[in-house]
């Protein structure tokens, strides 16, 4: 709780609330109160997916965990640069009775590759609509973001076949020995990922939040 505070001071630290105050009042209210409630609707998505992501890897920690993990995590986003904010939340998630670190990375890892396909799905959709010289300055990003969440798609598919014809059957010792069977437990838990019906809710939540997300910039731009 402690650590919560602290971090959320640190974020609201350098708000101009002059400035934030002057923009509410020229605002108009009900479509900031509708914009906030978009708001609190994806996060609250999120929350969910996380927690559907965390159950298809067989961790289970209870939803008020869920809940301050996801905060602090992102609260810390605001502060650290690359999003390191996340290793808050894996910290925080994590439970020191149970070998569930690399499980819990695992989830936020798909709930970030899902959201890059969401990104580039968004990309498609939109660039339809902008005009022509901002489309040309926008295909660089595209083809990065396609070719990255090509590379991953093929990295999460094809893994797991690669370890356990090439690897997982050697003989470690030490600490590669440790680190093999964490890696197969990993696979073992990810073996939901070639299941459609735990797959389907993960995208629908995901799509879901995402047209949330520019509904909310539609109700703010409008608000103004």
């Amino acid at each position: 709780i402690i650590l919560g505070v602290a971090l959320l001071f640190l974020s609201f630290r350098s708000v101009d609330w002059s400035v934030f105050q002057e923009a509410l009042q020229s605002a108009k209210q009900d479509w900031l109160l509708f914009a906030l409630a978009s708001v609190l609707l994806s996060v609250g998505l999120k929350i969910a997916r996380w927690w559907i992501l965390l159950k298809n890897f067989q961790v289970k920690i209870p939803w008020t965990r869920v809940m301050t993990a996801y905060f602090l995590g992102q609260a810390a986003n605001i502060l650290l640069v690359f999003r390191t904010g996340e290793f808050v939340r894996i910290g925080w998630a994590h439970q020191s009775d149970q070998q569930d670190l690399v499980e819990i990375s695992g989830s936020i890892a798909i709930e970030k590759y899902v959201d890059l396909l969401m990104f580039v799905v968004a990309m498609l959709a939109v660039s339809a609509t902008l005009p022509e010289n901002l489309v040309k300055n926008a295909v660089f990003f595209q083809k990065v973001a396609i070719i990255v969440s090509v590379i991953l798609g093929l990295v999460i598919l094809l893994g797991p076949w690669i370890w356990r014809n090439y690897f997982a059957h050697r003989q470690w010792h030490g600490l590669l020995e440790k680190i093999t069977i964490r890696i197969n437990d990993f696979i073992n838990a990810s073996l939901w990922l070639r299941k459609p019906e735990k797959i389907f809710p993960v995208v629908l939540l995901s799509a879901m939040i995402w047209v949330i997300m520019g509904f909310t910039n539609k109700l703010l731009f409008t608000s103004l």
